[in-house]
């Protein structure tokens, strides 16, 4: 591609220059097809990099005939948007390709898509408008105002549909385009009145592989080969969506485990739950005999053993993560997190005897069964993991925020007001030794807002974002309380 001639956006491009080099290729992916698709991740570009997904759906819609898959990634300084395979400007691509996993992704794209000035409700866009193709997490229970938005969903697990999309995902005018998704099971088209609800979910994992083709020092797993071990979850934890919508739990077959960690010694293994995986011991004492470098995404307390914890820090981690999520067993049962006291105790001194120096804690707060004794327990749990000898204790908090799909999908979240009432409570509860994070209760309240919304609120929202450049959340708040 010729080089911009403008400064802004020559800056521009020698930033996704700047990544595209930073890369190292796992696997060769042929671009070559006639229908160019941009997969577009709402984030920046150390964050699409830690997402296995980004990668891995760019490896499968390239492996079908007619398309040619670039990645993109969106950052607040950019306009112009160049491909990080060919650095070919976005305007060019026929399709645009979201895989939405949050909530607050939607407003990522929202702003994205009136910086390049096309709209974000399908009914405003022309036939010269892209498609805009939504998928990823928030297509297994959608929220209303996704079908907003989007021309197309793919719902559920792309494995599932690319079979069906082979024969659609070819050169065509963009009403026939959308005209052929329409006919496709588990695809919604809002703009010709066809609505899905029941995702695709892949039988297994095995098929296609989910490893990454591409890594980058830039992730969270800097230059680790991702391979996701599991998907879906075997627990049924009340508040998490992942739990409730994607059973059974699927495990990657472990002759193709052993195979990918004899290759790659660099991993990152990737689970809701990666001491869920069966044969856990066998990975082990494969990572032991291939000297692999490995680390991983989740943690289950009561799934824990010292040779696990052990072989992880012998590789230079000093941190471990888990996820209590309560205090005490009161409301853990309210959660149905499946934890005891016991547990999280034993957890903690196996932490330590393995080696580890610090560990970071995740808890859920704003539940309506919770009281004052509930939240300085909080407290009370992080004292005690200072006193077991860690050097560092990091507690993570966030409010509960009840989705589509949960068993606490018609609860309500909790006002701001008690929010931040129960913040300061769990806030003088802590130890001054431990470092506490909370997540902004504006930005949780927000995501509920755009994961509950029915029709008419969404629709009210959407028109909010139209009209100002700059959309406040007292401007969304009043819209959903009305």
């Amino acid at each position: 591609m010729r080089r911009p001639r403008s400064k802004r956006l020559f800056t521009e491009y020698q930033q996704i220059k700047k990544y595209s080099e930073s890369e190292i290729s796992v696997e060769n992916i042929n671009l070559e097809g006639d229908l160019r698709v941009a997969l577009i991740f709402p984030n920046t570009y150390d964050v699409a990099m830690s997402s296995l997904s980004f990668s891995y759906v760019w490896k499968l819609l390239n492996g079908l005939p007619k398309v040619r898959c670039e990645r993109f990634v969106v950052e607040n300084e950019f306009s112009k948007f160049y491909s990080l395979d060919s650095f070919t400007p976005l305007d060019e691509f026929k399709i645009w390709a979201f895989p939405i996993h949050f909530e607050l992704d939607l407003i990522n794209v929202f702003d994205f898509l009136k910086k390049r000035s096309v709209a974000i409700s399908w009914e405003k866009r022309s036939d010269n408008d892209p498609i805009i193709l939504f998928g990823g997490a928030l297509t297994y229970h959608t929220p209303e105002m996704l079908f907003l938005v989007a021309d197309v969903l793919i719902h559920g697990d792309l494995e599932e549909h690319l079979r069906s999309l082979k024969d659609v995902l070819v050169p065509q005018t963009r009403d026939k385009l959308l005209a052929h998704f329409s006919k496709l099971k588990g695809i919604s088209v809002p703009p010709l009145n066809k609505l899905e609800t029941e995702p695709l979910v892949a039988g297994d994992i095995n098929t296609y592989p989910p490893v990454s083709p591409v890594i980058s020092s830039r992730a969270q797993f800097s230059n680790k080969v991702l391979i996701e071990i599991e998907r879906g979850c075997v627990w049924d934890c009340n508040f998490c969506e992942l739990g409730a919508s994607r059973k059974p739990a699927r495990f990657l077959d472990l002759a193709i485990l052993k195979d990918l960690l004899r290759i790659h010694k660099n991993v990152g293994l990737i689970a809701s739950n990666v001491t869920d995986y069966p044969f856990l011991n066998e990975v082990l004492s494969v990572i032991e005999k291939n000297n692999v470098h490995f680390s991983v995404s989740s943690l289950r307390i009561n799934k824990l053993r010292k040779r696990f914890l052990s072989v992880l820090h012998s590789q230079g981690q000093q941190t471990f993560t888990i996820a209590p999520e309560a205090a005490t067993q009161r409301i853990r049962d309210v959660l149905k997190k499946g934890i005891k006291d016991d547990e999280i105790d034993s957890a903690l001194f196996l932490g330590k005897e393995a080696g580890f120096s610090n560990v970071k804690m995740y808890f859920i707060y704003g539940i309506q069964e919770e009281n004052e004794q509930d939240l300085v327990a909080i407290g009370d749990l992080v004292e005690k993991a200072l006193k077991v000898g860690y050097k560092s204790v990091i507690a993570s908090l966030n409010p509960l925020i009840p989705k589509k799909g949960t068993a606490f999908s018609t609860r309500t979240i909790q006002s701001l007001q008690d929010l931040r009432r129960k913040m300061t409570l769990i806030r003088k509860s802590m130890p001054r030794q431990a470092k506490v994070k909370f997540e902004p209760p504006r930005k949780a309240y927000l995501q509920y807002i755009l994961n509950q919304a029915d029709f008419s609120t969404a629709f009210e929202v959407l028109r909010l974002f139209e009209r100002n450049e700059n959309c406040r959340f007292s401007d969304v708040l009043s819209v959903f309380k009305h």
